[in-house]
């Protein structure tokens, strides 16, 4: 029986879904043609991400067990990431000018990649620790610290190339680093790395510390959880029908259970 945290998330989904219908049929414009208005996105989706990542910085604080801390911080970073780089796609895309944009898109862009990255490198860590025979799964703990190398690098060369184009005043190339799309290929491996990262790492990793989890209940459902979260995020791709806000609205709220899930109790009792 959920309790009353989880019927206020639900209420949350609801209402959400209920206020997009309502922009939907009077405004038709709201969600349309890929993208969305400031007002619209915020009142829609804000409440039920914002209620997500209080739960889940929350839970992080509270939790007395070390091994669940980063990764319920992790959840809550993700939380933020994702909700200000879909806002910054969908709603801000036609507002702001080209050099702003090329810049706040590909810092919320990154934040959300590495944020990702981050949550992986806490559950397999965390997956390790709660394995009776402390496996190593596929190397990680020798190939973190090149991976994150790589990684940290591909984001600084982006925005050493992103600096120079705000600065020399190149329209292309701005135009180039706000949507990823680079003439020259070395750029585009480099911008796509980040990403290639996380979905591989993901794919693979995450795949093995699933099934190593039959170990740990908590992260069996912390994975079920946020592997529903991955899946809703389906519905956001492509153009902001109705669909999009409801899927985004969903997703939201997976990435909440998937952050309570670490909490062995229903209630969070702050430590001193």
């Amino acid at each position: 029986m959920p309790d009353r945290a989880d019927v206020a998330g639900i209420i949350l989904v609801a209402a959400g879904s209920i206020t997009a219908l309502l922009f939907a049929l009077f405004d038709p414009s709201s969600f349309s043609n890929g993208s969305t208005s400031a007002l619209p996105f915020v009142v829609v989706t804000g409440p039920m991400f914002f209620y997500a990542a209080y739960w889940a910085f929350n839970i992080r604080h509270a939790l007395r067990i070390h091994l669940y801390r980063r990764q319920a911080f992790g959840v809550g970073v993700i939380v933020l990431a994702l909700w200000s780089t879909v806002g910054i796609y969908g709603a801000l895309q036609n507002v702001l000018s080209l050099q702003i944009f090329s810049a706040v898109s590909n810092l919320t862009w990154y934040f959300l990649w590495l944020t990702l990255f981050y949550w992986i490198d806490a559950s397999v860590l965390a997956s390790r620790r709660s394995d009776p025979l402390l496996r190593d799964t596929l190397y990680w703990s020798k190939l973190r610290i090149p991976l994150w190398t790589a990684d940290l690098i591909a984001v600084g060369v982006t925005f050493s190339v992103l600096g120079y184009a705000e600065i020399s005043g190149n329209v292309a190339l701005l135009s180039q680093v706000a949507f990823g799309i680079f003439d020259n290929a070395i750029l585009s491996f480099v911008y796509g790395l980040p990403v290639f990262l996380g979905l591989v790492c993901g794919v693979v990793y995450l795949s093995a510390v699933a099934v190593r989890s039959k170990w740990d209940r908590t992260l069996r459902k912390h994975f079920t959880w946020f592997a529903l979260f991955l899946v809703l995020t389906i519905g956001i791709i492509g153009p902001l029908s109705l669909i999009g806000p409801v899927s985004f609205l969903l997703a939201g709220f997976a990435l909440y259970r998937s952050a309570r899930s670490l909490v062995p109790l229903n209630r969070v009792l702050l430590t001193a």
